[in-house]
């Protein structure tokens, strides 16, 4: 919705001021026509409508953009729509009597809460602050503004090149906001190097405030593999009395045991804590499922006592793990227990959960539990996956009860479900024993149209029962059509 000309801050839309401070910049021509972005059909004559381009590189104004002339009789002119101002914006940086005009506008759209720049308006910014920078010299506040510029458009050498030119001429500059804007960008693109010097420099002039730098370059350390580099920030941050928050102790233990490296993860953790830092719910949720992954099932159940003790007992995450590893050592009742508690703290079980409370039943031939689980599960509204299929129908098949498994097969075909390996592989297995030879056809024809193949055991069973039948020339398909894998 257009922003009505009556409202304070409309003035500075107004076509009086738009021509005031286009005369202030004017060059050696004289228009009677200057071109902005359409926003109003009823006062203006629309050339063309291609999009903005991006001249960064170029100090020709590109004809490509969508134009229209104004007369400049029209004594008033309307704010453009939030979502138009990057148009308007991109309209008067192209033409470079309106340029400065289009910087000034750019700061004052800037107060609007709906505004959102986007890459052309920031190219536009950047390239106008580039010029005057070589002309002018630039306020701090500008000059904040095109390094912030050039690190959202990936250009960070040349936002630290203009950052040390600027303070070699002795300019005073907010230089903790800077510096965190480039230590972020360098950090996030893992220019380990420059990223280091610029730490070293803030560090040493005690500028470095923003807990998300520190959070920047631990991520950059962790990627690196490098363990002491990540301990090192965080003992820079308390060195600085920056707090050291429950998300930058996850960064690093979930960072390391993303890349697979548990005992490693399990290490820091530890630092961690005698650093002193404080764990969260969601640094406890991570370690919990590093030691069930690494088999250390008494340090899990400690630590999620402890986290318990502390009051996180809502973590869906450190449940779910904790549910698992009941299910792969054999105690179901443990599990039941723990969720029996989980659901008496209002806290709901996930599709994981489920699918782990049915897969330790289903191994136990409870198949009274696996029912009641499933009806559960779709009455509290927990959308079944792919894997609460295959669960709840290798749990049938195990139990002999191939009417089952083809009800649950059917119902996940007619939801959308695509077959696996896993899935394929399952149904040729009932669709053999069973007899079924024309379903078991169509499940290959599927898995052929699909790409899914057969393994050595598969391919024989489903080869022995279209024989048995019978069904030479299905046989033959069977032969030509697969590739035992």
């Amino acid at each position: 919705m257009a922003i009505s000309s009556s409202s304070p801050s409309s003035g500075d839309w107004s076509l009086a001021s738009l021509i005031s401070c286009r005369k202030s910049h004017k060059t050696q021509k004289s228009h009677s026509f200057f071109s902005i972005p359409t926003w109003n059909v009823r006062a203006f004559n629309i050339i063309n409508s291609s999009g903005c381009p991006s001249p960064i590189l170029e100090d020709q104004a590109s004809t490509n953009l969508p134009v229209i002339e104004v007369d400049l009789k029209f004594q008033e002119l309307k704010i453009p729509d939030a979502e138009n101002l990057n148009e308007f914006l991109c309209g008067l940086f192209q033409d470079p009597e309106t340029e400065a005009m289009g910087h000034e506008q750019y700061e004052k759209a800037k107060k609007i809460s709906e505004f959102r720049p986007n890459k052309s308006t920031l190219e536009h910014v950047t390239r106008y602050l580039e010029l005057k920078s070589r002309q002018l010299d630039l306020t701090p506040l500008s000059t904040q503004i095109l390094c912030e510029s050039l690190t959202k458009l990936g250009k960070p050498l040349e936002a630290l090149e203009i950052f040390r030119s600027m303070s070699k001429e002795g300019i005073s500059l907010d230089s903790s906001k800077i510096y965190s804007v480039l230590i972020s960008s360098f950090a996030s693109i893992r220019e380990v190097k420059v990223a280091e010097e610029l730490f070293e420099e803030a560090e040493t002039k005690k500028m470095l405030r923003n807990p998300t730098v520190f959070l920047r370059l631990i991520t950059m350390y962790v990627e690196e593999g490098s363990v002491d580099k990540t301990l090192e920030i965080v003992k820079a941050m308390k060195g600085a009395n920056i707090r050291v928050s429950d998300n930058i102790c996850c960064a690093v233990v979930s960072g390391f045991s993303r890349k697979s490296r548990f005992l490693t993860a399990v290490k820091v953790f530890e630092d961690l804590i005698s650093m002193g830092c404080e764990p969260g719910q969601v640094t406890y949720a991570s370690i919990i499922n590093v030691y069930c992954r690494l088999g250390l099932h008494s340090k899990a159940e400690m630590v999620f006592r402890e986290m318990e003790e502390k009051g996180f007992d809502k973590c869906v995450v450190a449940y779910s793990s904790m549910v698992v590893m009941y299910g792969k050592t054999g105690r179901p009742r443990e599990a039941m227990r723990l969720v029996a508690k989980m659901k008496e703290r209002g806290c709901k079980p996930n599709v994981w959960i489920y699918n782990s409370l049915m897969d330790m039943h289903g191994r136990d031939n409870n198949m009274r539990q696996v029912a009641k689980l499933w009806s559960e599960m779709k009455r509290r509204k927990v959308a079944p996956d792919k894997v609460s299929y295959t669960t709840v129908i290798g749990a049938y098949n195990k139990a002999g009860d191939f009417d089952m498994c083809l009800r649950f097969y059917n119902e996940y075909r007619t939801h959308g479900g695509v077959l696996d390996k896993a899935m394929a592989g399952m149904m040729v297995g009932v669709f053999s024993k069973s007899g079924r030879v024309d379903e078991l056809v169509k499940l290959l024809r599927d898995m052929k149209a699909e790409g899914t193949g057969l393994d050595v055991r598969l391919y024989r069973s489903a080869l022995n029962a279209l024989a048995d039948s019978g069904l030479e020339m299905q046989v033959k398909w069977l032969q030509s059509s697969f590739e035992v894998t």
